[in-house]
């Protein structure tokens, strides 16, 4: 259930990456070398593609992947950060703790994406994860 709730949330085209853009899941494949290819769009017709590719599939403990810009048809955007992502569902009492590390190239594709407000993108994501996992 660790995992696959966030595999769900991130598969349902809701609006969770992004505060109020919405976002598309074209391909949620959830296999070493398979794709997660999204795309937001913001209310004011801005756009921002995603491809992922699996690396490590542990279930229900681990998820590591490479995650890239994209455009729509998944094409990864040359001269764009790329970033290897190691996510660790750790089981605490009754609930799961989800711990994430990314590693950049270097400090200035790191600072390229706080610079994209990705920071606060992803603590928004961890909340509508909280808020998902309440639904279910």
């Amino acid at each position: 259930m660790r995992q696959k709730s966030w595999y769900f949330q991130c598969s349902s085209n809701r609006t969770i990456l992004r505060i109020g853009w919405d976002t598309t899941v074209y391909k949620m494949e959830v296999k070493p070398g398979g794709i997660w290819h999204y795309c937001m769009r913001s209310p004011r017709g801005q756009e921002s593609c995603g491809k992922a590719v699996y690396r490590e599939i542990d279930p229900p403990d681990r998820l590591v992947y490479v995650d890239a810009f994209s455009d729509e048809q998944e094409n990864e955007v040359e001269d764009m950060p790329m970033m290897l992502i190691k996510m660790d569902f750790i089981t605490e009492g009754a609930g799961c703790k989800v711990v994430s590390a990314t590693k950049f190239d270097s400090q200035e594709e790191l600072q390229n994406v706080i610079d994209m407000q990705a920071v606060g993108g992803m603590t928004y994501t961890y909340d509508r994860l909280e808020e998902y996992l309440a639904e279910l």
